[in-house]
């Protein structure tokens, strides 16, 4: 079991997440001070779970629910379950009494998922244990830069495998891992003339893993009809090792 915290005294600090649920709802604009995080997690029965969190806070801090929406990669957007309730934050993992960690639904334990805080930008999950998830498994979750509107929509690697619909004027954010490190980034090649660059965030490194992280690429859709993005990944003098395609409808 993990020590409550003050959610107060931690507020900067805040991370989370939650397990799969069902009958996903319309969307809505969240509450100010809501926190958001993208990513993939482990999945037993496909190769991943596309997850959106959203970590609502009332005006003093504390917290006050989550929601969250879970599709298997490649499924189309009406696959997705919801899931929503409480959240606190403690400290306690297995390997360390200090790490910082979220549980969701915590006077829930068949629903009650774990997680640390491994970095101000990185959610990792945790097994019920609370011990860290195979490194080979898909386990973190980004946060979403705060000034980027909450109808945004944000895209993983995971989600190259279908089509996204896009209203005009609407945001578009790519979150994508890339180990900096090494001098690899993530840019964008072809980028169609209805999408208007609007800022390379940089580099968010995730601390649980030596020289990884992700970079965050903006857009707005400013034009209309079916548009094809790649992103590429490479250095500086050297070879593509990857591209990643998606296609958007913007409306």
């Amino acid at each position: 079991m993990i020590q409550r915290w003050s959610i107060t005294a931690v507020a900067a600090a805040l991370l989370g997440l939650a397990g799969c649920a069902a009958n996903p709802r319309a969307p809505e604009v969240p509450p100010p001070g809501t926190l958001r995080y993208v990513g993939v997690l482990p999945c037993a029965e496909c190769p991943g779970l596309r997850t959106e969190l959203w970590l609502m806070r009332a005006a003093d801090g504390t917290p006050s629910g989550y929601r969250m929406t879970q599709q298997p990669l490649g499924a189309p957007k009406d696959a997705a379950a919801e899931n929503r309730g409480s959240w606190v934050l403690g400290s306690g993992a297995a390997d360390d009494p200090r790490a910082v960690v979220i549980q969701t639904d915590p006077d829930q334990p068949a629903r009650m998922r774990s997680f640390r805080q491994a970095g101000p930008w990185v959610l990792r999950a945790l097994d019920r244990q609370l011990q860290e998830l195979p490194a080979a498994w898909p386990r973190s979750l980004v946060r979403v830069p705060d000034d980027l509107p909450p109808q945004a929509l944000v895209l993983t690697a995971g989600d190259r495998l279908v089509r996204h619909a896009v209203r005009a004027g609407q945001e578009v954010a790519l979150i994508l891992p890339a180990r900096a490190a090494e001098g690899w980034r993530w840019r964008v090649a072809d980028a169609p003339p209805g999408l208007q660059p609007l800022a390379h965030v940089g580099h968010v490194p995730d601390p649980a893993s030596p020289g990884s992280g992700f970079d965050v690429l903006r857009f707005r859709a400013v034009g209309t009809g079916v548009m094809n993005l790649r992103a590429q990944y490479t250095r500086e003098g050297g070879a593509v090792a990857q591209t990643l395609p998606y296609e958007l409808e913007v409306r």
